[in-house]
């Protein structure tokens, strides 16, 4: 039954779908450190101009909290959807052993008599 999960494609779709919904936490997260940018300029062939800009968010009134709570949100909703594909897997997995027991005792049975 394992392998049936972990080889089936819907399954492996729905993990990949978890694992960039992880990725998604952390980008939200990432709205937390500074950010560093550098631009240069050329204005004439002496001048020269650049600018480094070092921006820190002090307070953005739950804008980042909101945004790791949604990925958060989603990456749950991704985790039980994934559950939902490996239970339906199992479960058509099951029935299909239970169908193939059940010929190969009635084929018992038949060559018994």
């Amino acid at each position: 039954m394992q392998a049936t999960v972990t080889r089936n494609p819907a399954a492996q779709s729905k993990a990949a779908e978890l694992q960039g919904m992880g990725y998604k936490i952390e980008e939200a997260k990432g709205g937390r450190y500074p950010s560093f940018s550098i631009q240069a300029n050329s204005m004439s062939n002496s001048n020269n101009q650049g600018l480094v800009r070092v921006q820190q968010i002090l307070w953005v009134f739950g804008k980042i909290d909101g945004a790791i709570q949604t990925a958060e949100n989603r990456e749950r909703s991704a985790l039980l959807s994934l559950l939902q594909v490996c239970r339906q897997l199992i479960e058509e997995t099951a029935a299909v052993y239970v169908n193939l027991q059940g010929s190969r005792q009635r084929l018992v049975l038949a060559e018994q008599n």
